[in-house]
C-alpha cells in the first residue's frame, strides 16, 4: 500500500497536530480530497489556529468558528485528509448567519477552570467571545468603528487587540468591559505582541507603537516608510517588526532602533524567531532568510541563510513548533524548513520535504 505523503508528514502525535494544524492555518484544508462532511464547509483559514485542551479552533473563510477535536488514533497509512481525523465538536456563525463574511484574524483560547473562552474578531467589527467547549450564542460581544482582522491575545485576564478604526483595545475577558483603547493614524490589522510591559503593535500610518499595557499610555514610536501589517515577534531582548517596505525593524524596549534590514520584498507573514534566528518571508515567495538577530552584526553578515521556496506569493504567518518552520505558500503547499547549528558551528536551514496539499504530492 502507498502511504499518503499526508499521513507520512505527520505520523506521531507531536507531528500530526503540526501539520494538522500548519494545513488549516495557511488555507488548505479543503484543498485535500475526501473527509467527513461535517467540516466539508471549513475552506481554511487566513491565520493560525488556536489549540486549547482537547479542542483545535479554527476561524475560517467561510465566516464560521469551528471547535475541532483531534483524532490521533485514527490515522492510517492511507489517510488522505485532515478532515479524515479530525471531528467536529461545534462550530458558530460569527457575525450571524445566512452568510457570514469571512473571518481575517485567528481566534484565541482562554483557559479558566469554570469558564473557557474562545474569542475571535469579524468583519462586522466585533469582537466575540464564545464558550469553548460548547459553542453556542456569544457570551459577549465588543463592538468597535471597523473591521477586525487583528489576532487577539490574552494575558492577565486582559484581551488586546487592533480595529481599522485606527485603535488598539485592551478588554477584560470575564465580560468584554474595555480598560483603555489607543488611537493610532491607520488601521491595525497585525496581531499585538506583549513584549515586557508593552503592547507593540504596528499600523497602516507606517507607524510602530509601544504602549503601556496596564494604562494605554504611549512609550514610544518609530515610523517605517510603508505599512505595519504583520504583527511583530520578540525574543528576550529585541522586537522584530516586519514591514511591506521589505524591512524588518530591530528594536529594544525603550523603542531605540537596533538595527533595519531589507529583504528585497514586502512582508505580510508574520516572521519567527527560532534556534537563536529570525526567518523571515517575503510576500513574493522567492526567499526565505534566516538573519542573524545579534545587534552588533555587521548588516553585510546579517544574512545566515537563504532558502529559495516558492514561486507562489506567501502571506500567512509562518508556524513554529521548536526549532522547525512551517510555511505556507498561496500555491496550495507547505514547507517544513529545520533551523540548527552546521558542522562550522553557525545557524543554517534544511528544507526537510515539501507537501502540495492539492495532491497529497511532494512538491517539485
Amino acid at each position: 500500500m502507498k502511504t499518503s505523503l499526508f499521513a507520512r508528514a505527520a505520523s506521531g502525535k507531536a507531528g500530526f497536530l503540526v501539520v494538522v494544524m500548519a494545513v488549516l492555518a495557511i488555507g488548505l484544508a479543503a484543498c485535500m480530497p475526501g473527509g467527513s462532511s461535517d467540516i466539508q464547509g471549513l475552506k481554511g483559514s487566513f491565520d493560525n489556529p488556536a489549540f486549547g485542551d482537547q479542542f483545535l479552533y479554527v476561524s475560517g473563510i467561510d465566516g464560521y468558528l469551528y471547535a475541532l477535536e483531534l483524532s490521533v488514533p485514527g490515522l492510517t497509512p492511507d489517510t488522505r485528509s485532515s478532515s479524515e481525523i479530525l471531528d467536529l465538536v461545534w462550530r458558530a456563525a460569527v457575525g450571524g448567519e445566512p452568510e457570514p463574511e469571512p473571518l481575517i484574524g485567528g481566534p484565541v483560547f482562554v483557559s479558566d477552570p469554570d469558564l473557557p473562552l474562545v474569542m475571535v474578531g469579524s468583519e462586522d467589527g466585533n469582537l466575540y467571545a464564545f464558550d469553548a467547549k460548547e459553542g453556542g450564542d456569544p457570551l459577549w460581544t465588543f463592538t468597535t468603528g471597523g473591521s477586525i482582522w487583528s489576532t487577539p491575545v490574552v494575558k492577565d485576564g486582559i484581551v488586546y487587540f487592533g480595529s481599522h478604526d485606527e485603535y488598539i483595545y485592551a478588554l477584560g475577558v470575564g465580560e468584554g468591559k474595555e480598560k483603555w483603547r489607543f488611537k493610532t493614524g491607520g488601521a491595525v490589522a497585525g496581531r499585538p505582541l506583549l513584549f515586557r510591559d508593552l503592547v507593540v503593535v504596528g499600523s497602516f500610518d507606517k507607524k510602530l507603537y509601544g504602549i503601556d499595557a496596564s494604562d494605554g499610555s504611549l512609550r514610544w514610536s518609530i515610523e517605517g516608510t510603508n505599512w505595519f501589517w504583520a504583527g511583530a515577534v520578540a525574543d528576550e531582548r529585541t522586537i522584530f517588526a516586519p514591514n511591506m517596505d521589505g524591512n524588518i525593524y530591530a528594536v529594544d524596549a525603550d523603542g531605540d532602533l537596533l538595527w533595519r534590514f531589507d529583504t528585497g520584498s514586502a512582508i505580510v507573514s508574520r516572521p519567527a524567531v527560532v534556534a537563536g534566528g529570525l526567518v523571515v518571508a517575503g510576500k513574493n515567495g522567492r526567499v526565505v532568510n534566516l538573519l542573524d538577530t545579534k545587534p552588533d552584526t555587521a548588516i553585510s553578515n546579517r544574512v545566515l541563510d537563504t532558502e529559495f521556496i516558492s514561486d507562489s506569493e506567501i502571506k500567512a504567518p509562518m508556524f513554529v513548533v521548536g526549532n522547525t518552520v512551517y510555511v505556507g505558500t498561496q500555491g496550495s503547499t507547505i514547507i517544513r524548513i529545520n533551523v540548527g547549528t552546521n558542522r562550522a558551528g553557525r545557524l543554517d536551514m534544511d528544507e526537510v520535504w515539501c507537501l502540495d496539499t492539492k495532491e497529497d504530492i511532494e512538491c517539485n
